[in-house]
């Protein structure tokens, strides 16, 4: 019989006693990977944890972005590394060891994940990011915001600002994102919610257990999820509180929970469909706590979150994990700190240390703690209060425990860490687990929520908690900047544009970054600042200038970034700055852009004010031609029909919309 335990601060309830005391770390599996090159021959070497009494011991392996994990390999029992010597440099590969073991008289199942590569390739292009903001303090927060998009831009994001006011529904909001969305659905990747935007609620659940926290939780995976139907129109009356088996009686939940038919508040205790985007969330709205105000908690934030990313916030790669719940009949809640810490930072820097007592005076890149909760605090780690007066030097956290993973409350525990001087991002991970461990390889933070958020199949995914099975739960909230990577560098400085007398040329000259082991720099090309951008160095430029001997005709916006090769507990991939940008105007080299192949010819040319298409097929066909914006949103159809072969000239003027 499945049990449905509560995550409860009260520290006489008693739980099923086992042969001997468990503890959370027996259900996670610590990796770590070097790189070996002693043969000759470049291979991966996995190291992993080891456990008294292993009686199995298995490897799969898989290229990132397969759909299954393939055959599993049963490795020797003693055995705590494995030499991938299969590996192909520049691919990107996940990794996991699943071990079971006795602990007296029992048998408890392990894991772990690492995503591992040698020489991974950069990215270049990030895709679209929605960045939604509370139109509440657009004008206040006007340089911070600017600047958020010149950083987004210049990581390789193609930004789509859109503000709104806190009086729409969630509705609204979503349907000034469909716009958009629906246009070009591949293009856009990301969202990135700042300020106190309409919040979302949807569903009947208590992930926490608690009969008085069932109903509907606050969830931003209604704005990142545009396929599935979201409905407003579920009879709560007929719907079973899990903790009580009983039907629901909303006079007994909290009010902020209580969902009523046609009340705005979905019905959705599951995700309709797989999140499409990325999503994440800064709000310090109702954080009384802090003394400085949400206004003031907000540009702290966007402070923050530029500083990191240029490699002025920092914090020494280690892990920290505070666990106040034992092995909780197998759910084993803070394996989730153990298991994802290690591969990110490395199996010896990951320490079970307080929470408070040590983050109050040392920064540490990755904190995770949990304990029995409450809206405010949890058990064993602290409250708000806490990181009002003692601070917190953590990056990266994840935290866990009763009440709080309903984030939406005054003073919210989860939405704590974000008000400290150093938090990022918060995750409520223990119910279900969440997995952190791309962000080793380069990988987004946002790419490593919606990968947890999407989880649906232990066979072919990622694991869950033994005992309380929860899948695609609308409640798993990502707060913070979906966009961040663990691995910052400094970007060069100083970009300077000369053109010659002809104006048919532009060199680019730049200051070096200052971090150590730069490669070269990359230089990209855009027509627009928004892009969306070209790389025009197919080889990274190690000396610090350029020259641009076939620029767009007049604006040609650049940007420059530099390139390291970065090696972290999980391999080595090439890893670029933020870039510097600059532009030129006045450029006289007539092609914009040209595609040829065997049948047609294509040719676009434009100036500063209109744009002309040259087509040229060799067969008579029907022809589409679109001016489209960097979205992929139609602008204008020049021409929809039958062409004969021949030449066809066609016009636009760029100063439509």
């Amino acid at each position: 019989m499945k049990r449905f335990i509560l995550l409860c601060s009260v520290l006489f309830i008693i739980f099923p006693s086992l042969s001997r005391s468990q503890v959370s770390k027996d259900a996670a599996v610590l990796l770590e990977a070097r790189i070996d090159s002693s043969t000759g021959t470049k291979v991966l070497a996995l190291r992993w944890s080891k456990f008294d009494s292993v009686i199995g011991n298995f490897y799969s392996r898989r290229l990132v972005g397969a759909a299954s994990w393939g055959s599993t390999k049963v490795i020797p029992l003693t055995s705590t590394e494995y030499i991938d010597n299969t590996i192909v440099v520049g691919k990107s590969y996940e990794y996991r060891i699943q071990q079971s073991h006795k602990v007296g008289k029992d048998t408890i199942y392990a894991t772990g994940y690492l995503q591992g590569g040698i020489e991974v390739p950069p990215v270049h292009d990030r895709g679209g990011i929605f960045v939604l903001v509370d139109s509440t303090y657009s004008a206040d927060l006007a340089p911070e915001l600017t600047r958020l998009g010149e950083d987004l831009r210049a990581e390789g994001w193609i930004v789509q600002r859109i503000d709104v006011p806190r009086t729409n529904t969630s509705v609204e909001v979503k349907d000034k994102l469909r716009v958009f969305y629906d246009a070009n659905p591949t293009f856009w990747k990301a969202l990135f919610v700042v300020g106190h935007v309409p919040v979302p609620y949807s569903g009947f659940l208590n992930p926490d257990g608690h009969p008085d926290h069932f109903g509907a939780w606050p969830t931003d995976l209604y704005y990142a999820e545009f396929d599935g139907d979201w409905t407003d129109d579920v009879d709560e009356s007929q719907v079973t509180n899990p903790s009580t088996g009983k039907l629901t009686d909303t006079n007994t939940i909290r009010v902020a929970n209580r969902n009523h038919d046609g009340d705005g508040k979905f019905d959705q205790t599951q995700l309709p469909d797989n999140v499409d985007l990325m999503a994440g969330r800064v709000d310090f709205n109702n954080m009384p706590a802090f003394t400085k105000s949400e206004k003031e908690l907000l540009k702290q934030y966007l402070d923050k979150d530029h500083n990191f990313r240029v490699g002025i916030l920092t914090a020494p790669a280690r892990g920290l994990v505070d666990v106040n719940f034992g092995y909780m009949d197998g759910e084993a809640f803070g394996s989730s700190g153990w298991r994802n810490i290690s591969p990110l930072v490395g199996i010896d820097s990951v320490k079970d240390i307080d929470w408070f007592t040590t983050l109050s005076t040392q920064p540490y890149l990755w904190a995770y703690g949990c304990g029995g909760g409450w809206d405010q605090g949890a058990g064993g780690i602290g409250s708000t209060n806490e990181f009002v007066n003692q601070g917190s030097k953590a990056i990266f956290t994840m935290l866990f425990g009763s009440y709080f993973g309903d984030w939406n409350t005054q003073n919210n525990f989860l939405r704590a860490p974000l008000a400290s001087e150093y938090g990022l991002s918060c995750a409520w991970s223990g119910r279900p687990y969440w997995h952190f461990f791309p962000m080793g390889l380069g990988e987004t933070i946002g790419y490593c929520a919606k990968l947890s958020q999407n989880n649906s199949s232990e066979a072919n995914g990622y694991v869950f908690n033994n005992i309380y099975r929860i899948v695609h739960w609308v409640h798993m909230e990502f707060l913070g900047d979906p966009t961040l990577r663990m691995h910052p560098i400094a970007p060069p400085t100083a970009l300077q544009i000369v053109t010659t007398p002809e104006k048919d040329r532009a060199t680019l000259t730049w200051t070096a970054s200052p971090d150590k082991n730069i490669l070269g720099y990359y230089v990209y090309r855009a027509h627009t600042k928004n892009g969306p951008y070209t790389l025009i160095t197919s080889q990274p430029r190690v000396n610090p200038s350029h020259t641009d001997i076939d620029p767009l005709r007049d604006s040609n916006y650049y940007f420059v970034h530099a390139v390291q090769l970065t090696t972290t507990p999980s391999g080595s991939y090439y890893n670029l700055s933020p870039g510097i940008q600059g532009v030129s105007y006045g450029l006289t080299s007539g092609v914009l852009s040209a595609a040829t192949n065997n049948e047609n010819d294509l040719r676009i040319i434009q100036t500063a004010l209109s744009t002309q298409i040259i087509f040229t097929p060799s067969s008579s066909a029907q022809y589409t031609i679109e001016v489209v914006d960097a979205t992929g949103r139609t602008i204008k159809t020049l021409h929809n029909g039958v062409l004969s072969p021949g030449s066809y000239r066609f016009d636009w003027d760029n100063t439509l919309t």
